[in-house]
């Protein structure tokens, strides 16, 4: 099945399913082209909606909701004699503009942003990018402190790194639905470089790190500031949505 419900009442989830089982069913092929996940707005964002924003990243997601919206992107649940037609135009019109609404998930990206302890993201690319530039830089000047530079930096930096890496791909879809496809594909682009840098260097090969020259690793730290410039500019757009509300 190309569909599915997350909602809260099961009594609304099997109305649901047997309203498009044996009306939307026989009344269009969409749901036999497209992929659909019908959410309803209100509910509480736990990991587990997290988990299944990432293993549902190519599904259309459609919000139900109980409030009238001038919007091709949700389906109104309380206009019940116009909901065949409703869901009808949906499907066929939807665009990828809103997927989630901000206004339901200000809590979950703030958990991102600020992390669950005292270690904020921008706290955590920026140890990031001091360990990994000074260990570099120092294996570079200092040869025969190699070891020491390996224990002092660069170990840390690969900790650091893993744990925003951990956290990037626990929320990307999220951000991804939550309408910052564009910057998140921005954000990808240099993590996948940088990655590419940490690969090379994690092996701790002494010839291979000593080959960096200052050019290749100002280089690949500046992916971490531009990670860090759009990440910024999206905690932005979400600030400037809540104070809006």
């Amino acid at each position: 099945m190309n569909y599915f419900f997350y909602v809260r009442d099961k009594y609304l989830s099997n109305t649901l399913i047997r309203f498009f089982l044996h009306v939307v069913y026989f009344a269009s092929d969409i749901l036999e082209k497209e992929k659909f996940v019908f959410w309803e707005e209100d509910i509480y964002i736990d990991d587990t909606v997290l988990t299944l924003c990432e293993n549902y990243l190519d599904y259309k997601v459609i919000p139900l909701v109980y409030k009238n919206y001038d919007s091709n992107n949700v389906i109104n649940l309380i206009n019940l004699r116009n909901l065949k037609d409703n869901v009808m135009f949906v499907l066929e019109n939807f665009s990828k503009q809103g997927l989630l609404s901000l206004n339901n998930v200000q809590n979950k990206l703030a958990i991102f942003f600020k992390g669950h302890g005292s270690e904020s993201l921008y706290s955590v690319l920026s140890w990031t990018r001091y360990y990994i530039h000074n260990g570099i830089k120092g294996i570079s000047s200092s040869p025969k402190e190699y070891q020491d530079y390996i224990n002092t930096y660069l170990m840390p930096g690969l900790k650091y790194w893993g744990e925003f890496n951990e956290k990037y791909v626990k929320y990307r879809a999220f951000l991804i639905l939550c309408g910052f496809g564009e910057e998140m594909e921005k954000v990808f682009y240099q993590i996948e470089k940088f990655n590419r840098f940490i690969n090379k260097i994690s092996n701790f090969n002494k010839n291979v790190i000593l080959q960096i020259s200052l050019t290749e690793l100002k280089d690949n730290i500046q992916s971490v500031d531009k990670i860090e410039e759009y990440l910024a500019k999206i905690e932005k757009k979400v600030n400037e949505f809540k104070n809006e509300i």
